[in-house]
């Protein structure tokens, strides 16, 4: 019985992937016949499909792009990823968020999300499938949430008074860093190395009087050096995922802003190591869904204590605005 629903899903990816190429595929009906390499020459034109591979760690991808750009203005009530009991958390999903965005307003205009290049990846290892990855290339644009459980990275750049970024970490409820099912974030302020004091100036040695059996009391050690200041601890700050509702991708929406790489969503049934469009380490994703979210533009601690609030999207749902 396992194998046989095993097929049936296969069957009906295969099904559902064939009718998507033939909605999405033009009426044509052309004779194929040979060309030459002088009439190849004058022939220019650029794909609008393309399938490339990779490997990574021993897993072979497999990945097929849209040469197309994308622009949207996307809400979703209550968008759920990977909701199934997991040991050692009561958090019942890998991403829950609600209200889910993607576009602003700004000065009375609504900024659409844009994105270039969308693809899906398939990772097999062996014959088994352990993985499929969906993103853009590139995109640009505001996404707004609210998230109660988050898994991936979030994106979120926090610096000191300085300007120096400071280390930011996924927790959960009891502050213990975890790879999915955030419910918290927590950024570390390690606080710079005590000046410890020097030795007291050495006192010209003294009698003690009434005790000739001791005769000259020489200056000890211990007054002459003082005890050591202790070092400060490092300290951890921390704020509900949920108190940040606005992700700007590309630094900022709008066309002062720029295009980010490495949008997009994964599931995978054991971890995974996805190759980065941005040419560094390759993105560790754990079991399950990872919602991998471009960094975003550097926020200081007092933003980060605060949080960050929904930007407007001028319009309403329902029976609330969001």
């Amino acid at each position: 019985m396992k194998n046989r629903h095993h097929n049936k899903v296969r069957i009906a990816v295969v099904g559902v992937t064939l009718n998507l190429l033939l909605a999405i595929a033009p009426a044509a009906f052309a004779e194929l016949k040979e060309i030459n390499d002088a009439a190849m020459s004058d022939v220019v034109g650029q794909t609008f499909f393309r399938v490339d591979s990779y490997q990574e760690t021993n897993v072979n991808v497999t990945r097929a792009t849209l040469a197309m750009d994308v622009k949207t203005e996307l809400n979703i009530k209550q968008a759920t990823f990977g909701k199934m009991t997991r040991l050692g958390t009561d958090v019942d999903a890998d991403i829950n968020a609600a209200n889910f965005t993607l576009s602003k307003l700004d000065s009375g205009k609504i900024e659409p999300f844009v994105a270039a290049n969308p693809y899906i990846e398939l990772a097999k290892e062996g014959n088994r499938m352990i993985g499929v990855r969906l993103g853009f290339e590139d995109s640009q644009g505001s996404l707004l949430t609210s998230m109660t459980s988050f898994s991936g990275n979030l994106g979120l750049q926090v610096v000191d008074d300085a300007g120096k970024p400071l280390p930011v970490y996924m927790l959960n409820d009891q502050n213990g860093q975890v790879e999915s099912r955030a419910t918290q974030v927590g950024v570390v302020i390690i606080p710079p190395p005590v000046t410890q004091p020097g030795n007291l100036p050495v006192q010209p040695t003294t009698s003690v009087t009434g005790d000739p059996a001791f005769g000259q009391d020489p200056q000890l050690a211990a007054d002459v050096a003082p005890p050591p200041v202790p070092e400060l601890a490092p300290e951890l700050i921390t704020n509900r995922i949920s108190n940040f509702e606005t992700f700007d991708i590309g630094g900022q929406s709008g066309p002062s802003g720029k295009m980010a790489k490495d949008f997009f969503i994964s599931m995978q049934s054991k971890e995974m190591l996805w190759k980065s469009f941005a040419g560094g380490d390759a993105i560790k994703a754990a079991p399950g869904v990872h919602l991998n979210i471009p960094q975003s533009a550097p926020i200081t601690l007092d933003q980060f204590k605060a949080g960050i609030p929904r930007a407007d999207i001028g319009m309403t749902r329902g029976s609330g605005l969001f």
